[in-house]
């Protein structure tokens, strides 16, 4: 199976002492506690919506603040301790909202005394107001007090309504309290329905993969006793082209196109290089911009379908055979976990609420480092403590022990991921069972341990095992190289791309419509004048804008822009395959994407396919 610890793996759950079941078992969902709370909340009533491993968890109403509710997890240790059960919850729910409708009739009441006095009917029933207040001033012996207790209502009034609407919210939190105790007696019945989604998809994505496979290559199949080799690392389309770049550039509109690329036998064996492998690909792993003008700085591979940019395609090779198998699913980076990712047989750190699981190691690097920084950081403003805060945070870190409230959370979290990679053995057991394309082989049981092993081996190509400790080539260090040569009438190329972006900054993107006939320094451009600071400067011409030389005439106006050399590369130190020192390796494909441009562009210049 996939390398998760099972005798081993899962700490074993210890939350319930002995000596605490009878009164433990005792605790319902849906029961009402008084929490006391020592913090700024006070003691809350709460209804019990969960019980785990070690903790019962409550939430309660939370008076005078609309729709907020407490909620608190209290450690089955602790329990007795924190909170005391409502032996008659109903009364008390019925209680409270009954105090709030008291206190609610109590401000209407008060200001039907404010007003009954003045000419006002705050229900609006009553006569025309204005001819009451009419009456009530002529027929008033004292105007002064009048005025005086117009003032008055005209302050209180608002006051009162703000009490009601305060009275109001807490009331209608009580009203939903019985809403708390019906969601916390049917929220077991969630964890059954997504048990049967799972156990669904499970037969759905075991039963459903006949429909979905393409045979691209026909050929002899591997023999019987040959592995089926698993490759950990998902590839992207776009990427592993670069390595069989023609001069010219490459428009796939079809999976079917990239299809026959990866049937070249160059490419074959390189991306399958076992006799019976599997291998996870995608489009492409970033965003893609769609409207390709036909240059290469806009587009390497281009499949217009923008759904099949997320989707996961398996490529099957069985001997000289080659298949395809499409997918919806999004598998990860990796297809399956590297071997100490879920072996828990070491001491483990929760982050936070169940978050993220960290080793003890890791964890107590990770400290060491934040102490290393915050003590550097406290010399350089002369022993004050650092104004900064870091994003490694010593306090929120637990032992992943049933100490923990969210113990549970971390294991659920961990099954979670044990499902999302087991679905690729389930892909697996069903090209063994219901499919030939893996023909012959021996009976496989992907969950027996013996027969998991003589029959599939799992490749970890993305924890760069197969690369050996050599250092990743840097694009920086070789751009540097090459333009310690750069000089006058060089050939260079990346001053286009700098240009757009100042005319972006200085025009809010507008510099196409401000200058319709500017065709700036040029994609690949030769250097007018290279300075020793390290600035190249590029000169072309434009025409006026605005006069009639635009319809017609001749006029040019002469443009100049001074580059500084790390925006540049000079095409001139190129030689034809440089570029694939940069796209070999995997470790770091994704980082040189950015100057996929620069390099192919130099490709084609010195292949003769670009002017």
């Amino acid at each position: 199976m996939l390398p998760v610890e099972k005798e081993r793996g899962i700490p074993e759950k210890q939350g319930r002492s002995a000596t605490r079941v009878s009164r433990d078992d005792a605790i319902k969902v849906g029961q009402w506690y008084i929490v006391k709370d020592k913090g700024r909340s006070g003691d809350w009533p709460g209804c019990v919506i969960r019980i785990g491993s070690n903790y019962i968890e409550l939430r309660g109403p939370m008076e005078y603040y609309a729709g907020g509710h407490h909620q608190a997890r209290v450690h089955i240790d602790e329990f007795d301790d924190v909170c005391e059960l409502v032996g008659d919850p109903e009364r008390m729910i019925s209680g409270k909202i009954k105090y709030f409708e008291s206190r609610v009739r109590q401000g209407l009441n008060e200001i039907r005394l404010l007003t009954s006095g003045l000419g006002i009917d705050p229900t609006g029933d009553g006569p025309d107001p204005g001819s009451k207040s009419v009456m009530v001033i002529a027929g008033a012996t004292d105007i002064e007090a009048y005025k005086s207790s117009l003032s008055h209502a005209k302050k209180r009034i608002p006051e009162i309504h703000a009490e009601i609407k305060k009275e109001t919210e807490g009331m209608n939190s009580w009203l939903g309290a019985r809403k708390i105790t019906l969601e916390a007696q049917i929220g077991g019945t969630r964890d059954a329905i997504e048990l049967i989604e799972n156990k669904i998809f499970s037969v759905s994505l075991y039963a459903g993969l006949r429909e979905d496979i393409e045979h691209i290559v026909e050929g002899a199949p591997a023999p019987e006793n040959e592995r089926l080799r698993l490759m950990q690392r998902r590839l992207y389309m776009d990427e592993e082209c670069l390595l069989d770049y023609e001069v010219g550039g490459m428009e796939y509109r079809e999976i079917s196109e990239f299809d026959r690329w990866l049937s070249k036998s160059d490419n074959f064996k390189r991306i399958l290089p076992f006799p019976k492998s599997m291998v996870a690909f995608r489009v492409r792993r970033f965003d893609k911009y769609r409207d390709w003008t036909g240059d290469l700085s806009t587009a390497l591979i281009n499949i217009r379908l923008a759904e099949e940019d997320k989707a996961t395609f398996f490529y099957i090779r069985n001997g000289e055979n080659l298949y395809r198998l499409d997918s919806a699913l999004d598998f990860g980076e990796m297809i399956f976990p590297d071997q100490d990712r879920l072996n828990l047989t070491e001491p483990m750190m929760i982050e936070g609420r169940g978050r993220r699981l960290i080793t003890r190691r890791e964890y107590e690097r990770m400290k060491a480092e934040y102490e290393e920084e915050e003590e550097a950081k406290r010399e350089e403003d002369g022993g004050r403590s650092p104004w900064f805060v870091h994003r490694f945070s010593v306090e929120e870190y637990q032992p992943f022990d049933s100490g923990s409230l969210y113990y549970d959370d971390m294991v659920l979290n961990i099954g979670r991921q044990v499902d999302h990679y087991n679905r690729i053995v389930l892909i697996v057991q069903g090209l063994f069972d219901r499919t030939n394309i893996l023909d012959p082989h021996p009976r496989v049981k992907t969950w027996d341990d013996e027969s998991f092993r003589s029959s599939i081996e799992l490749i970890y190509d993305a924890s760069n095992v197969l690369y050996g400790t050599s250092d990743p080539p840097s694009f920086r260090e070789y751009q540097r190289k090459c333009n310690a040569s750069l000089k006058a009438g060089s050939m260079t190329v990346g001053q286009e791309l700098w240009w757009r972006r100042q005319c972006e900054e200085k025009t809010s993107g507008a510099y196409f419509t401000g200058w319709p006939r500017n065709p700036g320094p040029g994609y690949i451009a030769p250097v007018k004048k290279y300075i020793r600071t390290g600035k190249a400067v590029f000169e072309w011409k434009r025409e006026k804008v605005g006069s009639y030389h635009s319809y017609g005439g001749n006029g040019k106006v002469n443009c100049k822009i001074t580059i500084p050399a790390e925006y540049l590369f000079n095409i001139n130190a190129y030689k034809p395959g440089d570029y694939k020192q940069f796209f070999r390796d995997p470790r770091t494909r994704e980082r040189y994407l950015k100057w996929a441009q620069m390099l192919l562009a130099a490709e084609e210049h010195v292949s003769g396919g670009q002017k």
